[in-house]
């Protein structure tokens, strides 16, 4: 009989980043429903894949469930293996992106019993009320499983219409205090949560991996229920910073002024940052961002060449990119820009309209990172119809040497090889780091012990002394 439940989010190459999201939705819907339900954030708790089993037996669970990204995809199958180990007679669910998108491979790896594609609170539901009253998981919707030496898939689970009907996320027991999202521009120092206000986004860029969980439906939460969760988090926590996870907080102007004047009508002092595209983004709208306490705004560029914007299907324009930029900043707001280079059908005249373009915008806070194709995206596929794809060790599926110092690109475009995509790369981020530090930092920036504490000391830690400097002269060398 299932009672128990234990929810583990692996080990992730930045460490304490962002407070797991999916496994606290589902903490809180399954502890609604009379489970004992608890959260294993590996890294801020301290504890390792050596220490799982003393855990686990003081835990004692029926039921473990692993959500995972790609990049945590081989640690996740660690974990499952050593639960597995320790207690054989634990059932073990995998979830999230990466296990959605590749169930069999997930599968394969072995150490997790069942798989649940899509959104999770539903399936882990229907398969724990299944499981209980002993009957076979293939009736329950939106699993994987292997049964007779063969993967079967039940049929999709249909989505969840009303998400105001679920339960707010349910952050006890984890230590909250040590995860470092942060709002920029905040001037206060309480932990940063994150809200989900919609899910799914009806937009087709092809090197997002939401549509694998959420598809292309947009679906949206009232705002006297984001609120709610906000006043709660208040409450209980004492923070005021936010952190909207959605993938695009703007699509709908009317909704989110809607939210804003409800967040400025009940007084709710906070700070907060959001993703927006950059389609429909005015004056109106920036400047109600910014009364509701909006701190910084965050665009997806991803190049300066409108050919590649065709390409991914971004569906922007470069006067869309430049007005929305600039309504930002006259209202105030700190803007950062999303780039990426080795997109497909990019070339080095791309990265130089890229540098060009990226000097002619008004951003604060550009950022660069390498186009990386995550399994259930469109870019995964061309990649491996193309013969692109380099490898499939997850683990190597990072964005970025700086969390990975002996980074490789896991794939070329078929027009620029992996040592041109990573120059591009360096050249690129040596042309923003500065303007990166002083907007994080102040001018003064080397003169402020965040910038030591956070870029130095942080970064030395995590990567080793002679790393860090090695990837700092790559991108110096880049300069002028």
């Amino acid at each position: 009989m299932i009672k128990s439940i234990l929810m583990i989010h692996p080990p992730y190459l930045s460490k304490f980043k962002c407070m797991p999201l999916g496994a606290a939705y589902i903490k809180a819907y399954l502890k609604g429903r009379g489970y004992d339900v608890s959260i294993l954030d590996m890294d801020p708790m301290g504890v390792d894949i050596d220490g799982l089993a003393a855990f686990l037996d003081r835990e004692r669970p029926d039921l473990v469930a692993v959500s995972f990204m790609t990049v945590q995809a081989v640690e996740a199958a660690r974990v499952a293996a050593a639960v597995k180990a320790a207690r054989p007679d634990v059932v073990t669910v995998a979830g999230g992106v990466h296990a959605s998108a590749l169930p069999e491979d997930v599968l394969l790896a072995g150490g997790f019993d069942y798989v649940v594609c899509g959104e999770g609170e539903e399936t882990m539901r229907d398969l724990i009320e299944t499981l209980n009253s002993g009957g076979g998981p293939g009736t329950v919707k939106g699993l994987a499983f292997f049964e007779d030496g063969r993967m079967k898939v039940t049929p999709a689970r249909p989505l969840i219409e009303d998400i105001d009907a679920l339960p707010f996320p349910d952050w006890s027991g984890l230590p909250v205090e040590e995860y470092n999202d942060s709002v920029m521009g905040a001037d206060d120092d309480t932990p940063t949560f994150p809200i989900l206000s919609t899910r799914g986004c009806p937009y087709g860029c092809i090197f997002c991996a939401s549509n694998v969980v959420f598809r292309r439906k947009y679906r949206a939460r009232s705002s006297e229920n984001i609120i709610d969760e906000i006043t709660c988090l208040m409450e209980k926590y004492g923070t005021h910073n936010f952190d909207f996870v959605d993938d695009t907080l703007t699509l709908e102007k009317e909704r989110l002024l809607g939210l804003c004047d409800l967040i400025i009508s009940r007084g709710l002092r906070i700070n907060w940052i959001c993703n927006a595209r950059v389609n429909g983004f005015d004056d109106d709208m920036a400047l109600k961002l910014k009364d509701a306490g909006c701190r910084n705004v965050c665009f997806g560029v991803e190049s300066g060449d409108p050919e590649v914007w065709k390409t991914v299907n971004k569906a922007v324009t470069r006067e869309e990119i430049l007005f929305a930029h600039s309504a930002a900043r006259r209202a105030g707001l700190i803007v950062t820009s999303f780039f990426m280079v080795g997109n497909v059908g990019e070339s080095r005249e791309s990265i130089d309209k890229t540098i060009k373009f990226m000097n002619e915008i008004e951003t604060d806070y550009p950022t660069c990172s390498i186009a990386t194709p995550y399994p259930g995206t469109e870019m995964y596929r061309m990649g491996q119809a193309n013969g692109w794809i380099r490898v499939r060790e997850w683990d190597e599926y990072v964005t970025t040497p700086h969390v990975k110092m002996d980074y490789r690109p896991v794939w070329t475009n078929g027009i620029m090889s992996e040592k041109e995509i990573l120059d591009a790369y360096y050249l690129v981020n040596s042309r923003i780091i500065a303007k990166k530090l002083v907007t994080r930092y102040g001018r003064l920036y080397y003169l402020n012990p965040r910038f030591y504490k956070n870029e130095i000391v942080r970064r030395i830690r995590s990567a080793g002394f002679k790393n860090v400097f090695a990837l700092m002269g790559r991108i110096l060398r880049r300069k002028g």
